[in-house]
């Protein structure tokens, strides 16, 4: 279009304020009221798509039946020259991308408190009205130069009856804030704009989106499967409050968001006012997995029993998530999201803001060596890694051609128990790392300091197993005392025992919400998941046989993977309490399981010196690590999923890079290294020994 062109008869063109791919926005002149008004229009590339049309169309209908202070006032619609367009308020302000272009370390978290819950206050009045927005970010709120924020651009928003104008797989919105549902193609409800929306917020609080990545397949990767770093780790003087609010809204599951707006606004206004402490607390969410393609389930809140204190997701690197379960398998690690530009540059008027849309995205980006060639059903030996070709693996084989040996001045020793050490466990936060020995103690070890904390001898016997509650409030230690120990992390004090007729709980894991604690018992033939709120065995899982000496939940907490001495590797599902798979046994017993960040497969050691991988959605072997010299003890994958980690009984932990499969070794001379655990950022690895000691190495310090 050029300026001083009239669009029916009455709108004269003044001054371009924006283009993108779908449209252009004009500052103009409305020649009957005389008035200052945007219009937008599609763009001449994009006459003659019924789809273009009938969506902007729309945008205006949606857009004129919303009437509030927070959303920019529609006035009319019209066509010209064959281009719909419409007509909307011209603001007197500046967006927030060209707010934060001027701070680039985000707003003092006041302003962006008053800002956010004057945004979700406007949300939740058009989501009440059945309209969902679908591209909340910062360049379409704009600041007026009177007071106040108003939600510009309504242009992708969808009505909650609206159907057919999206084809299917296709993809609205902006990559950086887009809500996983969006980018697979899944229908958007309120809980689409309030994931984008916190997408904004942290934008707002430290400058940038969650995710980096210069292209659609990299920003597509992490909004699926990776976990937000708290904003708090970019500036301290975030709340804790305002954190897990911030999370909250980013889970990747739609049901595991805030239940609406309404409830966002309130939070942050009590944020504001300071009386945050009085409302029940959002979860400490791990973001749960993507549900399965499906007709997106009313919104559900997800608020826990009972409030959590603090924010505990795993700090520093970020962790994959799963993908949905069944979905076709990605080779073994994505590749690390390529750091990038956050959100775009500013832009003068903000009226309508129309942004390119991205083509469907098909798959994801693959790193690492090229795929070998594809062959029949056979086991090839690459470098000590065993990979079934054909269908189990899809022919993705990697060469791991040397072993690499970690520089042995590279780790710490902690010292101070007195007799075989079996368990480690890092706190969620990583600043604390429990361990649990023989000698009837568990010990807590300040990280950072390198030094320990605490000794807890409540348990008194032998302790085998130790496991953090994912919101870090509780440890539980097991054993061959009588049941598991729990333990108040804030006060350090003994709390329930969870009394058992067990012989000795090899294992202990905590379910991804926290609610149920699985306890194997190596000793008999069931194990018991406990109901974290009662403080009762929820389910007893029976004809384990004897020795079940590791338990593992999949991120999503359905699934539990069951190692056991004279059983193959189950898998059985949580909410029913069946086995629902038998993927397969290790000659000598299995003694360690570990699901990946991912979900996608299941590891096992056991005493035929191997790490075998198994499909989670095939049920069957995919892979088998071979270089160890003697029995698995211990499994754990890193929380990026980009290694895997073994201890064995030679006192060797094997570290195998599975973007290459090459292992590093970590030795030290002393029999069995019993347990392995990875700090939430991934930097290091805690191993317990049978001298008597932990040890800390720093991971990626490997030399030819």
């Amino acid at each position: 279009m050029e300026t001083g062109a009239v669009l029916a008869g009455r709108y004269r063109l003044t001054k371009r304020l924006g283009q993108g791919g779908m449209g252009e926005v004009w500052a103009a002149e409305d020649t009957q009221l005389r008035r200052q008004v945007a219009v937008k229009i599609v763009l001449g590339n994009m006459h003659g798509s019924a789809t273009v049309v009938a969506r902007l169309r729309r945008e205006a209908e949606n857009a004129a039946q919303l009437q509030h202070p927070g959303i920019t006032v529609v006035h009319d619609i019209g066509e010209h020259d064959g281009h719909p367009f419409f007509v909307m308020e011209l603001l007197d302000g500046t967006d927030f991308t060209e707010i934060l272009a001027r701070h680039p370390r985000g707003l003092p978290v006041d302003r962006v408190l008053e800002t956010g819950a004057a945004v979700a206050d406007a949300l939740a009045y058009a989501h009440r009205r059945g309209v969902v927005h679908r591209d909340i970010k910062p360049a379409n709120l704009m600041e007026l130069a009177e007071g106040g924020v108003k939600i510009c651009d309504f242009g992708i928003s969808r009505s909650a009856e609206a159907t057919g104008l999206t084809a299917t797989g296709g993809m609205l919105g902006t990559p950086a804030f887009m809500a996983p549902e969006q980018y697979e193609g899944r229908p958007a409800d309120a809980r689409t704009d309030l994931y984008a929306f916190g997408c904004t917020l942290y934008a707002l609080l430290t400058g940038d989106a969650p995710f980096k990545g210069e292209t659609v397949p990299a920003l597509m990767r992490q909004h699926l499967t990776v976990a937000p770093v708290p904003p708090s780790r970019h500036r301290p003087d975030v709340p804790a409050e305002l954190d897990r609010l911030v999370l909250w809204l980013l889970a990747k599951n739609p049901a595991d968001r805030p239940a609406s707006a309404e409830e966002v606004a309130a939070r942050l206004r009590a944020l504001a006012s300071g009386s945050a402490s009085s409302m029940e607390q959002p979860p400490s969410w791990s973001p749960t997995p993507n549900p399965s393609p499906a007709p997106t389930p009313p919104p559900v809140n997800p608020a826990p029993a009972a409030p959590y204190p603090g924010v505990h997701p795993a700090p520093g690197a970020q962790t994959p998530q799963p993908w949905p379960m069944g979905a076709a398998p990605a080779p073994n690690v994505p590749p690390a999201a390529a750091a990038g530009p956050g959100p775009g540059g500013p832009h003068a008027q903000p009226a309508a803001g129309v942004g390119p849309v991205p083509p469907p995205v098909a798959g994801m980006p693959q790193g690492g060596p090229p795929p070998r060639r594809k062959t029949g059903r056979r086991a090839f030996l690459l470098g000590g890694f065993v990979v079934v070709a054909g269908a189990a693996a899809g022919g993705i084989l990697f060469a791991a051609d040397r072993v690499l040996n970690a520089d042995q001045s590279e780790n710490t020793i902690l010292k101070g128990h007195t007799d075989d050490v079996h368990a480690v466990a890092f706190s969620p936060d990583g600043r604390t790392l429990a361990s649990g020995a023989k000698d009837g103690t568990v010990r807590l070890w300040d990280v950072a300091g390198e030094r320990a904390v605490a000794v807890l001898d409540d348990y008194g016997e032998e302790v085998h197993s130790l496991a953090y509650s994912p919101d870090g409030r509780i440890l539980a230690a097991g054993g061959m005392g009588d049941g598991v120990q729990l333990w108040d992390t804030r006060t350090r004090k003994a709390g329930a025992l969870l009394k058992d007729k067990s012989i000795d709980i090899s294992s202990l894991a905590f379910s991804p919400n926290g609610r149920i604690l699985a306890a194997a018992d190596s000793g008999s033939p069931s194990m018991r998941l406990w109901d974290m709120s009662t403080r009762r065995v929820r389910a007893e899982l029976e004809g384990l046989a004897y020795n079940a000496e590791s338990v593992a939940f999949s991120p999503d907490g359905k699934i539990l993977a069951i190692g056991s001495n004279q059983n193959p590797v189950t898998l059985w599902d949580v909410a029913s309490g069946r086995n629902i798979a038998e993927l397969g046994t290790h000659d000598d017993g299995v003694f360690a399981v570990a699901f990946s960040p991912d979900g996608k497969t299941v590891a096992s050691g056991g005493g035929d010196k191997k790490v075998r991988l198994w499909s989670v959605a095939r049920k069957r072997m995919i892979g088998t690590f071979d270089d160890a010299a003697n029995w698995i003890k211990s499994l754990a994958y890193s929380p990026d999923g980009k290694y895997l980690a073994a201890g064995d009984s030679d006192g060797t932990t094997w570290v195998w890079d599975l973007a290459t499969n090459r292992p590093t070794t970590y030795k030290v001379r002393v029999m069995t290294v019993d347990a392995v655990a990875f700090s939430p950022d991934g930097k290091t690895l805690a191993t317990g020994h049978v001298d008597h000691t932990v040890r800390l190495w720093k991971i990626g310090s490997g030399t030819e």
